[in-house]
C-alpha cells in the first residue's frame, strides 16, 4: 500500500461521509454483511484505522445525526465482537448521552453470554467489561461478581471502575471473606486503588490493616496502588501504541484463563499536589499498624518515592 493509495482511500472514505443519509444507509448494507478487512500496523497508520469495518464505524461517527445512530444500533444488536460493541456504544453515548444505555449492557450481556459458553473462542472480552465501568449502576454489581469464576481479573477491575463506587462492597467482601469467590489479592489492589476516591475502600484497607487480616502477598501490590501504579483493562487503542512510544514504567499482564489482558501504569507524577498529599497521609497511617516486615517495605518505598513528587 503506497502513501498515494492511502491518500486515495481516505479521501473516498471522507466522500461517503459527506453523503450524509445515503452514506450511512450504504455503510449499513455494507456492514450487515459481516465482512472485513483487518490491516496491519503500516496499513493502519496509513489509512487511520485498524480495519474496513473500524473505518465504516468512524465514518458513521462523523456522518452524525438520527440516521447515522440508528444503523449503530442495529449493529449493535447485530454483532458479537467485543471490540465493535465498545466502539459502537461509545459513538452512541456521544449521541445521545444516556439515551442507549440499556441497549449497550444489553449487547455487553449477550456477548458475555456467548463468551460464557465457548462461543466466541479467542476473543478478548475485556471491551464488553469496560461497557460495564462506563455504563452500569448498582443492577450491574451481582451481574459482575457472576462474572468472577470465569473472568476474575476483568470482573474485579470493573467492580471497581465502576462509576460512582458502586462496586465498593462487593470489593470489601472479596477481599474479606476467604470464602468469597474472586481474587483476595488482587481486591485488596482496587480498593487501594480507589482509597483516596471513596472512603469506603480507605476505611476497608485500614481495618484490614488494624485486624491484621490482609495477606501478607497483597502488601506489595497495595503498596503500588497507593503510588499511583493503576490497573486497566487493555484495549486496541492501547495495543496499536509501538512500545518505543508508551509511558515508561508499563507493566502489561496476560491471563491465558479467560484471555485476560490489562496493565498497570505509574499515574502519580500527574497528580495535584494534595492528592498526593493525601495518599501520603494514609500510607502513613497504614505504616503506624503494619505487622510484617513486608508491608513495612512495601510502604516506605511509596512513601518516600510520593514525598519525592512533593519536593520537586
Amino acid at each position: 500500500l503506497t502513501p498515494e493509495q492511502a491518500a486515495a482511500w481516505r479521501d473516498t472514505l471522507q466522500q461517503l461521509v459527506q453523503q450524509g443519509p445515503a452514506g450511512a444507509a450504504a455503510i449499513r448494507d455494507f456492514l450487515q454483511q459481516n465482512q472485513d478487512i483487518s490491516f496491519s500496523g503500516a496499513e493502519s497508520g496509513l489509512l487511520g484505522h485498524a480495519s474496513l469495518r473500524q473505518a465504516m464505524f468512524s465514518a458513521l461517527e462523523q456522518i452524525g445525526g438520527p440516521d447515522a445512530a440508528n444503523v449503530a444500533l442495529e449493529i449493535l444488536r447485530q454483532t458479537a465482537a467485543p471490540a465493535e460493541i465498545a466502539l459502537l456504544a461509545q459513538f452512541l453515548d456521544k449521541q445521545a448521552p444516556g439515551e442507549y444505555r440499556e441497549q449497550m449492557l444489553a449487547a455487553a450481556r449477550d456477548a458475555l453470554a456467548m463468551a460464557s459458553a465457548g462461543k466466541l473462542e479467542g476473543w478478548d472480552v475485556g471491551p464488553l467489561f469496560q461497557i460495564f465501568q462506563r455504563y452500569g449502576d448498582a443492577s450491574a454489581v451481582a451481574e459482575l461478581a457472576g462474572y468472577l469464576p470465569q473472568w476474575k481479573y476483568y470482573a474485579t477491575m470493573a467492580l471497581a471502575g465502576m462509576p460512582s463506587g458502586e462496586g465498593i462492597p462487593a470489593l470489601a467482601r472479596m477481599a474479606t471473606d476467604p470464602s468469597a469467590r474472586g481474587n483476595r489479592t488482587f481486591a485488596w489492589e482496587m480498593l487501594a486503588q480507589l482509597s483516596t476516591q471513596y472512603a469506603d475502600a480507605s476505611a476497608t484497607l485500614l481495618d484490614g490493616a488494624r485486624m491484621n487480616t490482609i495477606p501478607a502477598a497483597a502488601w506489595p501490590t497495595i503498596a503500588l496502588a497507593l503510588g499511583g501504579h493503576y490497573q486497566q483493562i487493555r484495549t486496541e487503542e492501547f495495543d496499536r501504541i509501538p512500545v518505543s512510544e508508551r509511558p515508561q514504567g508499563i507493566t502489561t499482564y496476560h491471563i491465558a484463563s479467560g484471555n485476560q489482558n490489562f496493565y498497570r501504569v505509574p499515574q502519580a507524577a500527574y497528580w495535584p499536589q494534595d492528592f498526593v498529599q493525601q495518599r501520603l497521609a494514609l500510607i502513613n497511617q497504614l505504616l503506624a499498624m503494619a505487622s510484617t516486615p513486608q508491608a513495612s517495605q512495601a510502604l516506605q518505598e511509596q512513601q518516600r518515592l510520593l514525598s519525592g513528587l512533593l519536593q520537586r
